[in-house]
């Protein structure tokens, strides 16, 4: 977790899966958002204070070291020399030191006292596959195509948390003292038992929870808004534009139908039609004729071949096609 924390701290892009850990991290004790702005701060304050700590003056020193080399205009102290890159080793090492300085201060470790570690699996469901597996609780979960989640080894602790991007149709089992927590960018969906459907893949707007049975919570991140709770039947889909959910009845086939191999397209633009079309099947479209996407396709397929789907759009969009391995060839 330090190296990630660094990162953090010091602006450095992290992988989506260092991105959900963090969040799993910051949630898991309200302590944790005080650790991370004190490494910030440790990090990037001036150090001021004429009564530094030795590690505030090595750090210092190392910080100034390299500011010096970095601006050096000679070849021999340039930003790629030897001297310059131990200096960053040696920042990186005193950097994680000021972390684990700033943990211990707020997390008080008893002598004797077991250390947890959480062990993290992920799985991941490409484009063109589906995947269906149990959760340590026997909760059961089918990933759509294009989706990821990652989820402890086991549930520790007061609750059961899990982090989506992507589509997943839960079943969660039942347990009123362990609520099951759902994380995906933008909300967080909470459960004791029921089955419902989470669609949250990152180059959409909506982000969408659909209800089969029993009672869901949807609380957005960063926004005022109260909860969202929605029984069986009602769908609500928070905007990432406006920072707002809408809530309403949703078309069961539609929203849920892939999970048992239907797909759906009510009233659907072309241009969404082979967005879908390519997680489903994970083929890639070359478009070299130009399709009239202010005309609406519906359509219902129960476990569709490629050929199929693409004969029936053919006729309706008057194109011809052509499959090359992963690619699909619109002429």
């Amino acid at each position: 977790m330090d190296d990630i924390l660094i990162k953090k701290a010091t602006n450095q892009p992290l992988t989506l899966e260092e991105e959900l850990k963090l969040e799993q991290w910051l949630r898991s004790d309200k302590n944790n958002h005080k650790i991370l702005n004190q490494v910030k701060l440790a990090l990037h304050a001036p150090l001021s204070d004429q009564r530094q700590s030795p590690k505030q003056e090595v750090w210092q020193d190392i910080v100034n070291r390299v500011e010096s080399k970095d601006h050096a205009d000679s070849p021999a102290h340039s930003q790629d020399s030897w001297w310059g890159q131990f200096l960053r080793a040696a920042a990186v090492l005193v950097i994680a030191a000021l972390v684990g300085v700033v943990i211990y201060q707020y997390k008080e470790v008893r002598p004797g006292q077991a250390v947890v570690e959480v062990k993290w699996i992920e799985k991941e469901s490409l484009k063109g596959q589906k995947l269906a597996f149990t959760l340590p609780d026997g909760t059961k979960v089918r990933l759509n195509a294009g989706s990821k989640i990652l989820t402890p080894e086991s549930f520790t602790g007061a609750k059961r948390q899990v982090s989506l991007v992507g589509e997943a149709f839960f079943e969660v089992t039942e347990d009123p003292s362990k609520p099951f927590y759902i994380n995906t960018e933008e909300v967080t969906v909470k459960v004791l038992g029921t089955s419902f459907n989470v669609k949250a893949y990152p180059l959409e707007n909506d982000i969408r929870v659909a209800v089969a049975t029993g009672k869901v919570s949807v609380k957005g991140k960063d926004t005022k808004e109260n909860a969202i709770q929605l029984k069986p039947g009602l769908m609500t889909a928070f905007s990432k534009t406006t920072r707002t959910f809408s809530t309403e009845e949703f078309d069961w086939e539609s929203e849920l139908g892939w999970k048992d191999n239907s797909l759906v397209f009510k009233e659907a633009r072309i241009s969404r039609v082979i967005y879908e079309l390519s997680k489903w099947y994970g083929v890639e479209f070359i478009l070299e004729k130009e399709l009239d996407n202010n005309k609406d396709f519906t359509a219902h397929y129960k476990n569709p071949t490629l050929m199929a789907v693409l004969d029936g759009l053919s006729f309706v969009y008057d194109f011809d096609y052509e499959i090359q391995g992963d690619e699909v060839i619109i002429k």
